[in-house]
């Protein structure tokens, strides 16, 4: 083992939160090396510019200026659901009036709505045509 390694270690270095005051008046922090109070004694003194309120595009970029207040929260989560729940009613009725129209579309070629203006042979020719797509029907015979 070398000296260096049994030495101890150097001391951190000081930064300027170590060297910080805290104001008596205002009980905020600052460095007495650099400045004479802290940034509200200063500006004060007129020694700073007074602050302005920030702008609503400075807001809306960071932090909002305000927390939001419970009543629009609740009427934020209402207005979420009113919205699901119109969707999930709307997605119902397209699916419910899809199915009542492919069932009386069914109805209507069982009743052989559609299959008035086929002759004779048009018919057998397009059941020669499912059999070959689903197979021989077995009607009960």
């Amino acid at each position: 083992m070398s000296d260096q390694d049994l030495a101890p270690p150097a001391p951190p270095q000081q930064t300027k939160q170590q060297h910080a005051v805290v104001c008596e008046a205002h009980g905020l922090r600052y460095n007495p090396a650099t400045h004479d109070g802290c940034v509200r004694c200063r500006r004060e003194r007129g020694e700073l510019p007074a602050r302005k309120a920030p702008s609503r595009a400075s807001a809306s970029k960071g932090r909002s200026a305000a927390p939001q207040s419970a009543a629009s929260r609740a009427n934020a989560t209402a207005m979420a659901i009113a919205v699901a729940l119109m969707l999930i009613v709307g997605a119902g009725m397209v699916l419910y009036m899809g199915a009542v129209s492919t069932y009386d579309e069914m109805q209507e070629i069982r009743q052989g709505a559609w299959g008035d203006d086929m002759t004779q042979e048009q018919m057998e020719e397009l059941e020669k045509e499912l059999e070959q797509i689903f197979g021989p029907q077995n009607d009960g015979e």
